[in-house]
């Protein structure tokens, strides 16, 4: 299937299921701490790799509390995380906003690629991210509620591919490009919250969707998103995909392919059906 077109249209699908995704709120979002679940796939190994770039030259960023690295450099636009090594089951990754006295704005190509030990990312608004409890007399460590507000804008090519545990990334204020393969093969992926400094719930406005940025994953809806622009095959494989409800600027080929329970809308009212299971 074939749908490019320089005009901005909207995609809505018209499956009459009840969205889950995180609803637009006036409220502040709750700050709890995650939750990990009980047990994660059998296809993680307890096993400790490096992804992503572990040069000399970079800097590192120790988590003791999810026991993980992170890998960045400095450039003059801002901190990039280039590499990560998560050394246990059901990590949750909590990137501060800033790095080496800047803005994270980016995460390299590559980076967490195939870490199947991570389960959610959140890209905090501030740097203080975990907490020190002194209550009972002996320190104990332990995470604070999430903060927003982060500056991240680009995640890279194959950034996160084949993490197959990650369920959520939580951004912050910031417009995010995804590039090629951002998430694909992430087949437990179901959601992308946007939150802002004060933790209110932000429309999700999206850049550019890369090729295959989103093969393969697990969102069922794709509700109240807007996109500059979606790239070749971005959705392909979604087949847990029921109703996309946004606009785009323009939309690549194939960019649901494979998404059998779809059903698309164009807003000209010419109706597509791709693959469509009947009702």
């Amino acid at each position: 299937m074939i749908m490019k077109n320089s005009i901005k249209r909207t995609v809505a699908a018209i499956i009459a299921t009840t969205a889950v995704c995180t609803p637009i709120s006036s409220a502040p979002a709750l700050k709890a701490l995650s939750v990990k679940p009980i047990s994660v796939s059998a296809a993680e190994s307890n096993s400790v790799k490096q992804s992503g770039n572990c040069n000399r030259g970079n800097w590192h960023y120790k988590d003791e509390l999810e026991n993980y690295t992170l890998n960045y450099k400095i450039t003059s636009s801002g901190s990039i995380i280039v590499g990560c090594k998560p050394n246990s089951p059901g990590t949750t990754i909590r990137i501060p906003k800033h790095l080496g006295g800047k803005n994270v704005i980016s995460v390299a190509d590559n980076a967490f690629k195939d870490q199947t030990n991570i389960i959610e990312v959140y890209f905090y608004g501030v740097n203080k991210i975990n907490m020190t409890d002194y209550t009972y007399g002996t320190p104990t460590l332990y995470a604070r509620g999430f903060d927003g507000g982060s500056q991240i804008n680009e995640i890279g090519e194959s950034a996160f591919e084949g993490c197959t545990n990650l369920t959520r990334v939580h951004f912050g204020e910031k417009e995010v490009t995804f590039k090629k393969a951002a998430f694909r093969g992430c087949e437990k992926l179901y959601s992308l919250n946007f939150v802002d400094s004060e933790n209110y719930t932000l429309k999700r406005i999206l850049g550019d969707i890369g090729p295959n940025a989103f093969e393969n994953t697990s969102f069922v809806f794709i509700d109240d998103y807007e996109f500059k622009n979606i790239g070749d095959s971005a959705f392909a494989g979604c087949k847990n995909l029921k109703r996309v409800s946004a606009s785009a600027n323009t939309i690549g080929n194939n960019a649901f392919k494979g998404c059998a329970l779809l059903l698309i809308l164009i807003s000209q009212q010419t109706l597509l059906v791709m693959n469509a299971k009947p009702s």
